[in-house]
């Protein structure tokens, strides 16, 4: 049955449905809201993501680079690290040979394998500098401005797990063949005015840095401390000199591939492997290095050095060191007469010699005080093998007499001098006469003796005749007999027979009167001389050369009828002839020997020397003898000045240390038997020039000074270290080149002409001394100062003048009197960028060479020198024009490896590596790169742990290299675009 309820209005049904779409409606509106969210979300998450990603590429691109790096380090270290190993650029094969920036490739060739190819130090699997790398990233900016192209290496691709797509490369460079900046200016501060000139003079104050700064640039102390004190190539820009201009930014970058901060290298022996053994050493020895090199490496500090006029004998390839005087001409003077005070036949003679000291020091004497008379006798002269003297009366029937100059009467109570012999006086230089006697530098010295002021009538020599016999009635003959003379008009024949085997003249010291000087070891001996028989015809006592004289005694030099004459050539015309192949300083000077010249070419002794016997028939025809337009020539005789009273004349050609040397090249100066003269340095050292190898100089500074090491190019490895030991030493030891590295090392193979014109140029770079200016001349800049190249460095700090221009260096008195030789002012910049094409030229079509032996005896840089104004730039005036050939003045080749041998190489130890890293991500985009640099140097350590004097081991990874700095680049510094963000 149906009954009412007591509510009004909905029924319960329809209460229900209203609630369950509100319920719906709410649902659908949270879950809108949480899609939303989510959206949102997984936006943000792909912005997110968006902005990590490139980040994280980038840091990929750095551990790439970074990985890049240590590929490159340890390829440098396999093919680099050993000895033995030779670095140069690319473009050392020809200009034609490489494919625009791959010039600047590094290879490094085995010295132990001449014919192997080398190895590039760059990425790539195919690596040819011949052709362009293919899909390659640059590594240098190309500087359109200076014509110099971009370096760029091949990519070498990987995947990462990840599955991204990653990329590095890596190009080495070599610091060595650039000029370094800051190297070589730092000198000790206590070194006296000729210690620092002479440094100056054996080595450059730094490289020449004209090309790289601003024309009105001053070297002044501001700019060079900047210099000494710069930390890498980017502080370059910051250098200032006193009005605040140095490098323009534009220089900086053109300058790249030809400057560096400071190239360090190792004292490697390129020869035989090892390390340089260091000559300052006065105790080392080996078997070329004996007492005798090194008593002439031992400065003279004393002023004067004392002739040593005992017996040398020389033996090929082992030094000798002696300074002794060098005889230019002898004449002996001599008359055969009959004296009619005692009817003796006898010989009355001088002697005439002159002297020259070829030494830049003064040599000093001994003299003998016995006899006041001849209180400056010094030395004596003998002759030997002299000829038979015949004498006959032609109009008569006796029998000729005859005797041997050899075996004569000697003088009264002096039994050992039965031949002609002489003492000579060399003039003290002081008015009292206390000091000894001296040569001074160069100095050509006459003496004639006796001294006609003295003893004008000469020595005296009695014939013997042990072959005269009795006339028939039993009376002496004319010849011993006062009462048998021939009649006054009688013709009295004399001749003179030589034998066979020469004339020999010897020098020794004067021991004291009454000795057989003969039987002393000569300091100086000329043998073989070939004189020509002489025959003469006088009236016995009529006319105006009577055989027959009323006394003896009034014989004068000037009445000589018989001269033996002996001189080395030393005109003008034969001047280069002497200079570049006879050693005048051997003790024995065989007319009939021969040598070998500084070309290779074996010559005759007897093409330099003029051999002259005369007869005179009358008086007044004078012997060609000391002539005064002779290079060797005393115009007075017996006296240590001109004729008017002024400067002697000087031929230095020996320079001797007068301080500490600190270049190798010093020993072209040292006596080598079989080593042309002055040929170390020069293609006629041959295998001597090994030297510039095998040795180094280090000598030290006194202790307190500012810098302990005389020698500018060098650095000890570890300053702590080096000092510890300098305190337990304190003296040079051979094996330094395990404690020292070049500063400033410069590779001779390379082929940076702007590099070669800063190390040709340096010479400029004088020291000024207590405000005055250097060797140079005045105070000057750097773009005003000429550059002066030095034959005698020691010498030259010694003098007032010690260079001059080719001006001045056509006299050949002045040329051989000077020290060096300075460029011609207005040229001379022209003339050092010639000589520096010509020798890059010369390096690209012969290099590289392998040691400094090889790049010496290839003669390039003599080439160079000869080639300027003749073969190249013909409107240039050549560097040696009008200069007498082989002069001090005549720049030759041994000139400039002197002064590079303190810092000069054939390989590199110390290297800039730029790598780049590249890293993509998944989603395809641009990848991200990222470059560093590093500047690696190798040090003289061994990896292995072996002695680091010793030689590499073949195979293994040789000497330790060490970072020296390390930076990002960033990619304006590559003049590329980069999508990597900054970190």
């Amino acid at each position: 049955m149906l009954s009412a309820t007591r509510h009004s209005g909905v029924p319960r049904q329809g209460t229900s449905a209203g609630a369950g779409g509100f319920a719906l409606i709410t649902a659908l509106v949270l879950m809108g809201f949480v899609l939303l969210l989510c959206v949102t979300l997984a936006a943000f998450s792909r912005v997110e993501m968006a902005a990590l990603t490139p980040r994280k590429s980038a840091l990929a691109a750095r551990e790439n680079a970074r990985l890049a790096l240590m590929q490159a380090l340890a390829e440098l270290q396999r093919n680099a690290g050993p000895d033995r190993r030779v670095t140069a650029r690319a473009d050392i094969l020809g200009d034609d040979q490489v494919a625009g920036g791959n010039a600047y490739w590094t290879g490094v060739w085995d010295a132990s394998q001449p014919g192997q190819a080398p190895h590039w130090l760059v990425s790539g699997s195919t690596s040819n500098p011949s052709a362009s790398p293919a899909d390659a990233v640059i590594m240098v900016p190309a500087d359109t401005a200076a014509g110099v192209p971009a370096v760029e290496v091949e990519k070498i691709y990987f995947e990462r797990g990840d599955g991204t797509r990653n990329a590095f490369a890596w190009w080495v460079g070599d610091e060595g063949v650039k000029a370094s900046l800051s190297a070589g200016r730092e000198r000790p501060d206590n070194l006296d005015a000729e210690e620092t000139l002479a440094l100056a003079a054996q080595t450059p104050t730094g490289l020449d840095l004209r090309r790289l700064l601003v024309a009105d640039a001053e070297l002044d102390e501001q700019l060079l401390a900047g210099l000494r004190r710069l930390p890498g190539r980017g502080a370059l820009e910051l250098l200032q000199d006193g009005l605040g201009q140095a490098v323009s930014p534009e220089q900086a970058r053109a300058g790249f591939h030809d400057y560096t901060p400071c190239a360090y290298g190792v004292l490697e022996n390129a020869v035989s492997g090892g390390l340089r053994a260091n000559l300052s050493d006065d105790a080392f020895r080996d078997g070329f290095v004996n007492d005798a090199l090194q008593a002439f490496l031992t400065p003279v500090t004393q002023g004067e050095v004392p002739a040593d006029l005992s017996e040398t004998h020389l033996e090929n390839g082992k030094p000798v060191h002696a300074l002794r005087p060098v005889p230019t001409e002898v004449v002996l003077y001599m008359r055969v007469f009959h004296a009619r005070s005692d009817a003796e036949v006898k010989v009355r003679y001088h002697v005439e010699v002159e002297f020259w000291n070829p030494y830049s020091v003064p040599v000093t004497f001994p003299v003998d005080d016995s006899d006041p008379t001849w209180k400056n006798r010094a030395l004596v002269v003998y002759f030997d093998n002299m000829p038979t003297v015949k004498v006959r009366d032609v109009s008569g029937t006796g029998d000729p007499v005859e005797d041997d100059l050899n075996d004569l009467l000697p003088r009264a109570g002096e039994p050992d001098t039965a031949y002609l012999c002489s003492w000579l006086e060399l003039a003290r230089s002081d008015t009292e006469g206390e000091s000894p006697p001296v040569l001074q530098p160069g100095e050509v010295y006459r003496v004639l003796s006796p001294a006609t002021v003295q003893q004008p009538e000469g020595l005296k020599r009695t014939l013997r005749f042990k072959n005269r016999k009795l006339s028939a009635d039993g009376t002496a003959t004319w010849a011993v007999g006062k009462h048998t003379r021939p009649e006054d008009k009688a013709e009295i024949r004399v001749e003179l027979d030589q034998p066979k085997g020469g004339v020999t003249i010897g020098f020794t010291a004067f021991p004291g009167p009454k000795q057989d000087y003969r039987a002393l070891p000569p300091f100086f001996k000329i043998t073989h001389l070939d004189y020509d028989d002489l025959d003469g015809k006088h009236k016995f006592y009529q006319g105006d050369v009577p055989f027959s004289l009323d006394v003896g005694g009034d014989y004068t030099v000037d009445q000589y009828t018989i001269a033996y004459h002996f001189k080395l050539t030393d005109d003008e015309e034969d001047l280069t002839e002497l200079l570049g192949s006879l050693d005048p300083r051997n003790p024995v000077l065989d007319y009939d020997g021969t040598f070998t010249d500084r070309d290779g070419v074996e010559r005759r002794v007897k093409n330099f020397v003029e051999l002259e016997n005369v007869y005179r028939k009358k008086l007044n025809k004078d012997l060609d003898a000391f002539d005064e337009d002779e290079l060797f020539h005393d115009p007075v005789v017996n006296a240590h000045r001109d004729e008017d009273g002024g400067g002697l004349r000087q031929v230095v050609m020996f320079d001797v240390p007068r301080s500490e040397p600190v270049s190798v090249g010093t020993l072209r100066f040292a006596q080598i038997p079989g080593v042309p003269v002055l040929g170390i340095g020069e293609p006629a050292g041959g295998t001597y020039n090994g030297v510039f190898d095998y040795y180094f100089m280090s000598p030290l500074a006194q202790p307190g000074s500012s810098r302990r090491l005389l020698n500018p190019w060098l650095e000890p490895v570890d300053r702590h270290d080096w000092r510890g030991e300098l305190e337990t030493v304190g003296r040079p030891r051979a094996d330094d080149a395990s404690r020292l590295c070049l500063a400033g090392a410069f590779n001779l193979n390379s082929t940076s002409t702007e590099a070669w014109q800063a190390v040709l140029g340096a010479s400029r770079l004088s020291i000024p001394v207590d405000g005055e200016g250097g060797l140079g001349g005045e105070a000057a800049g750097v773009n005003e100062a000429l550059p002066v190249f030095y034959r005698l460095p020691f010498y030259a700090a010694s003098v007032s003048e010690p260079a001059a221009g080719s001006e001045e260096a056509s006299d050949p008195e002045l040329a051989c009197s000077l020290a060096g030789r300075t460029l011609d002012a207005g040229i001379s910049e022209s003339q050092l960028d010639y000589l520096s094409q010509g020798i890059v030229a010369r390096i690209k079509a012969r290099g590289p060479f392998l040691s400094m032996k090889d790049f010496i005896n290839s003669g390039i840089v003599q080439e160079a020198i000869e080639e300027v104004g003749v073969m190249r730039g013909e409107e240039l005036k050549p560097i040696n024009d009008g200069v007498p050939e082989l002069s001090n003045l005549y720049l030759r080749q041994g000139d400039i490896i002197s002064g590079l041998a303190p810092f000069a190489a054939v390989r590199s130890d110390t290297f800039i590596i730029r790598a780049c890293g590249e890293a993509s991500d998944l989603t395809g985009g641009e990848p991200a790169r990222a470059w560093c640099e590093a500047v690696v140097r190798r040090l003289p350590e061994q990896m292995d742990g072996s002695d680091a004097m010793s030689a590499t081991v073949a195979g293994g990874l040789g000497r330790r290299f060490e970072l020296v700095s390390f930076r990002w680049l960033t990619p304006s510094e590559l003049g590329v675009t980069s999508p990597a963000p900054s970190l």
